[in-house]
């Protein structure tokens, strides 16, 4: 899928007067204005929840790319390489600034992350929350700790 969309290019126009601008109005635009009505609070992740979040993700950095002129004539491989680098960079900033605006907003308490994915917000209480690894490590989430 986010081949796809690298491919398909932009959703819809922006106009900055350099790069950077164009970026910033982009992710402005993909970021959801959160409502709260449709937080979702989780206290059990595994497998699922797991790849939901990375392919979302994933998904978001690829359309933001879109509006990057310079990226989009590169070639679709290398395209494709860069992001796979660049997702787990981004998503990690992304996630930081969610819960510092959440935060800084009071809708969370230090205890607690909120995150985005599609049209609603997830809520996790990092205190209550229960990690479940054995789909990928054969130690438990205490043992790694």
């Amino acid at each position: 899928r986010a081949s796809d969309i690298l491919i398909k290019g932009s959703e819809y126009p922006l106009f900055a007067s350099n790069s950077l601008g164009k970026l910033t109005l982009a992710l402005q635009n993909l970021r959801k204005i959160p409502d709260l009505s449709k937080t979702r609070y989780i206290t059990k992740v595994g497998q699922e929840e797991t790849f939901q979040l990375y392919q979302y993700d994933v998904m978001k950095v690829a359309k933001w790319l879109t509006y990057f002129d310079e990226f989009q004539k590169l070639r679709h491989s290398l395209k494709m390489d860069m992001l796979k680098g660049f997702w787990i960079i981004w998503s990690r900033l992304e996630k930081l600034a969610t819960v510092a605006a959440a935060r800084r907003e009071g809708i969370c308490k230090e205890n607690q992350v909120m995150l985005e994915m599609e049209n609603h917000q997830i809520m996790v209480d990092t205190n209550k929350l229960e990690i479940d690894l054995s789909w990928c490590s054969r130690y438990t989430f205490e043992q790694l700790k």
